[in-house]
């Protein structure tokens, strides 16, 4: 069953809660630049290893996010209860 409709309280925490989500995906994406700015500089081998698993995480982390964004966006714009 899908909801039709949101109440107004419901409505401002995840108003809230997609602002503060959006603030970390850019600073996720600020942290990805970082790491691959970093791989460009040919750091050493098992720099490189971490530097590529933690952006493989933050990659992950970011698209997670996104997805739960989306979800968000779509109960905030339906109609107030």
């Amino acid at each position: 069953m899908s909801k039709t409709s949101v109440s107004p309280s419901r409505k401002m925490q995840l108003s809230q809660n997609s602002a503060a989500m959006r603030e970390a995906l850019v600073a996720n994406a600020a942290q990805c630049n970082i790491l691959r700015a970093a791989l460009l500089s040919d750091p050493p081998s098992d720099l490189r290893q971490a530097y590529r698993a933690t952006l493989s995480n933050l990659e992950a982390t970011g698209i997670a996010i996104a997805e739960k964004l989306g979800h968000m966006k779509t109960e905030i714009e339906l109609p107030i209860s």
